[in-house]
């Protein structure tokens, strides 16, 4: 999943929505990530 930071490109290369979803979700999985160890 890092690999999406490090290089953006690789979104670009996808392309599409699907890029765009997979962006979204590998966010929401960082927030509830951070949520947890705010918590902890």
């Amino acid at each position: 999943m890092s690999i999406c930071k490090n290089h953006p490109s690789t979104k670009l290369r996808r392309g599409g929505l699907l890029s765009l979803q997979e962006v979204r979700q590998h966010i929401n999985r960082q927030r509830k990530h951070n949520r947890r160890v705010l918590l902890s």
